[in-house]
């Protein structure tokens, strides 16, 4: 990961602390993932099809940034 972003733990939320370099632990069942500052996921339950997936909620998950910015674009399909 490169120390000139900011970096989370996408399960914890936590804040990956800026050293050279980090050891995560990483059991074979399970898959380290980090957010970099600046982006927004968004996340939904999962759906048969858009008609089912727009009665469900969707949540954005956001990691600011070192200026506590984060910007995307997100495309959502109506169903027609």
């Amino acid at each position: 990961l490169p120390w000139t972003e900011r970096w989370f733990n996408y399960y914890t939320g936590e804040e990956m602390k800026a050293l050279n370099q980090t050891t995560v632990a990483a059991p074979y069942d399970f898959i380290p993932l980090f957010l970099r500052g600046g982006s927004i996921i968004p996340h939904q339950q999962s759906a048969m099809n858009t008609v089912e997936s727009r009665k469900k909620p969707l949540y954005l998950i956001v990691a600011l940034d070192k200026d506590q910015q984060a910007s995307g674009e997100l495309f959502w399909d109506d169903g027609e």
